[in-house]
């Protein structure tokens, strides 16, 4: 949309999607969760809501364009068990979506459990006329707004492993923009205190990481920013 000369909205283009047929556990209505990502000036990212799987799709941003505006739609996670409720990150050549399937409350992380998770990066081909996968990070990260660094080239998820052991730790989790390779993992504290709960990363301008959870805002940072 853009902004008519006196000031109200105007659409520019349209895009239907499939919007699925049924609000999947971890979705809060039947469609996208996933608020529009902007890759430069020249694309758009965003997701459906199909069944079996969901799909990440990548739009041609310009108000008119040769030929078709989607450039791709590219199936993500497994079968039966994709849906998100954030935002794309997008950067360089890239977008990458979080699987929020299967977080419903807090119940859904307590006594070891997660969700199926996986965080997975979709490339822009060169030529700009199609995408492939590029990694997929088995990462569980039940809600949170991913967060991209391009200082370090860190993508920072939240983090809640499965523990056959019943465990309930949280961890800040950082991810190779590049690879998708887990740098580190940094524990935060354990049970529904240390629960973000849909509160994104944020990143200060010390390195500092910042988490909002139940019991309060959680701060990670190298040993040397002390």
């Amino acid at each position: 949309m853009h902004a008519a000369p006196e000031g109200t909205p105007r659409t520019d283009w349209r895009e239907t999607y499939d919007r699925g047929t049924r609000t999947k556990p971890g979705q809060i209505n039947q469609g996208t969760g996933a608020t529009p990502a902007l890759l430069g000036n020249s694309y758009i990212g965003s997701t459906d809501n199909a069944d079996p799987r969901m799909h990440v799709l990548v739009y041609r941003r310009r108000s008119h364009v040769n030929g078709d505006r989607l450039v791709c739609s590219v199936p993500v996670f497994r079968p039966g068990a994709s849906a998100t409720e954030n935002s794309l990150t997008a950067w360089g050549n890239g977008f990458t979506v979080e699987n929020d399937y299967g977080y419903t409350s807090t119940k859904s992380t307590q006594g070891g459990m997660s969700t199926p998770g996986g965080i997975t990066k979709i490339e822009v081909d060169k030529g700009g006329d199609s995408c492939h996968v590029g990694w997929t990070s088995k990462e569980q990260s039940p809600t949170v707004v991913t967060k991209l660094s391009r200082s370090n080239g860190l993508l920072y998820a939240y983090s809640k492993p499965y523990s056959s052991k019943g465990a309930d730790a949280w961890y800040l989790a950082a991810i190779d923009w590049r690879t998708g390779t887990t740098r580190f993992r940094t524990l935060t504290g354990a049970g529904d205190a240390y629960n973000n709960n849909w509160s994104p990363i944020t990143l200060g301008p010390d390195g500092s990481a910042y988490i909002s959870t139940y019991s309060g805002i959680v701060r990670v940072h190298d040993r040397a920013g002390r």
